[in-house]
């Protein structure tokens, strides 16, 4: 007999052997090569791609050696930091993002569920265009 129902969740107390059966809709989400529960009714710990974070702090980094005139090109700038000149592009190209991505994603807020993989693939450049695809729901991001 359930007592509570709410959408898809219930609880069912079974008289015959005292038992209390409750269900709650679940899904796996795979991520970072881990699988995660995610529930929407749960608390979770935001996930945070060290990888991005890193490669936006380097992007910075590089991008004020390029102002300063450190390096006076991308491929001398990459000879100098010993990284791939693809390489260097794509981490460099994360200075593009809007502010307010940039910053949770520095500040470890976990608002943003990206991974550097996500982004490597690229990314439109205009901010209000990242902001909309950049917020939708985590399962429908990840692969």
């Amino acid at each position: 007999m359930p007592i509570k129902s709410t959408g898809a969740k219930t609880l069912t107390v079974h008289q015959q052997n005292g038992t209390i059966e409750v269900r709650i809709p679940i899904r796996w989400i795979k991520a970072k090569g881990q699988r995660r529960i995610h529930s929407r009714t749960a608390i979770t710990k935001p996930i945070i791609d060290e990888t991005l974070r890193t490669n936006l702090i380097k992007a910075h980094r590089w991008e004020r050696k390029l102002l300063r005139g450190d390096a006076t090109s991308i491929q001398e700038l990459a000879r100098l930091e010993k990284v791939d000149k693809s390489d260097l592009s794509k981490i460099l190209r994360l200075t593009t993002l809007a502010p307010d991505i940039q910053t949770d994603i520095l500040l470890r807020r976990g608002k943003w569920p990206l991974t550097w993989i996500q982004v490597k693939a690229g990314f439109s450049l205009e901010w209000g265009e990242q902001m909309k695809r950049m917020t939708v729901s985590q399962d429908k991001l990840l692969p």
